[in-house]
């Protein structure tokens, strides 16, 4: 069953240090596979009934006198609309760390763009100088294994809501993009970013697995470069990220917001049927690779690895102070 974001304090902590989280094994909303699976009904919008579509009104062009609108049901997230676009912007806290309330709201964004027929596309970025450095690792130590579960599950249910999502999204990476973030952004059909931004998946240097959703995004986004990014386990400069395929074009952050609105534009002016059916075939792969046994049983091993006493003791060691 879909959560219902709740509301909780913008001003919390972060204790952010880019670790990825893993959704545990056998969850009773999902089945006996380690990581969520969509339902048939939550992968296709036209058989989830009946249910009222929410819009958002239109709001002024991108720039620095752009005004966001909060709706009711979204306290971690800002959303917008500009003309035929619309834009989810990550607002959790100083560095848009992703928690289970983000995550949620994430999904809900999705759904959101999914059902609104005013909508023809989904730019993401983060609020302020940040794209997103990941999971809260501090939430993570400082709550019980049942949280843990609950955030683990958010973060796989969100990143492939996005990579499924039939209507063109656009990723405009604002600032540094750190393991969770990166594979946020690179769920995106394109993916822009500043010149001055990093991005890269640091899993490994944390000691945490990947899932096998999160390999295969990097195998669909990267091609022969995603077991380099995960064994390097390091940070890239926007000149690396657009050579590694992690990011296809970098710009002056001054530009990024009116290069990523043009380039939603320009994929929300194909015909969306044909642009829908276009995107499924070419992830087909990625998604049936996601979902099959082998992957399930190596999530199971992966989750384990995630809650055990080593695991933990590698994350409060990211957030001792150093020197």
């Amino acid at each position: 069953p879909r959560r219902v974001a709740s509301k909780v304090c913008h001003q919390r902590g972060s204790g952010c240090t880019g670790a990825f989280a893993l959704p545990p094994a056998g969850c009773p909303a999902y089945g006996a596979g380690a990581f969520p699976r969509m339902t048939s009904k939550e992968r296709d919008p036209e058989r989830r009934g009946s249910e009222p579509v929410a819009t958002l009104p239109l709001l002024k062009p991108m720039g620095k006198d752009r005004m966001v609108t909060d709706t009711p049901q979204f306290q971690r997230i800002t959303m917008s609309r500009t003309d035929r676009t619309a834009v989810l912007t990550l607002a959790s806290d100083k560095v848009n760390a992703l928690d289970r309330e983000v995550l949620d709201e994430v999904v809900a964004c999705v759904d959101l763009c999914e059902q609104d027929p005013r909508i023809g596309a989904l730019i993401v970025t983060g609020a302020g100088s940040l794209f997103s450095a990941g999971v809260n690792v501090k939430d993570v130590l400082e709550h019980d294994q049942a949280h843990t579960r609950e955030l683990l599950s958010a973060l796989s249910t969100a990143i492939v809501a996005l990579f499924r999502c039939s209507k063109p999204t656009v990723a405009a990476i604002n600032g540094s993009a750190i393991a969770g973030g990166c594979l946020l952004a690179c769920a995106c059909d394109q993916r822009l970013i500043a010149e001055d931004a990093r991005i890269g998946v640091t899993e490994l240097r944390v000691g945490v697995a990947f899932p096998t959703f999160a390999i295969e995004l990097l195998k669909h986004a990267c091609g022969p470069h995603a077991e380099q990014l995960m064994f390097d386990a390091r940070l890239l400069d926007a000149d690396e990220a657009c050579r590694f395929g992690l990011a296809h074009r970098r710009l002056p952050r001054s530009e990024l917001a009116a290069a990523a609105l043009s380039a939603a534009e320009q994929l929300a002016s194909f015909d969306p049927r044909a642009f829908a059916l276009a995107k499924a075939s070419i992830r087909r792969a990625a998604l049936s690779a996601m979902d099959d046994e082998g992957g399930r049983a190596l999530d199971r091993q992966a989750s384990e690895q995630w809650q055990d006493d080593g695991t933990r003791a590698n994350l409060e060691g990211l957030l001792k102070p150093k020197g």
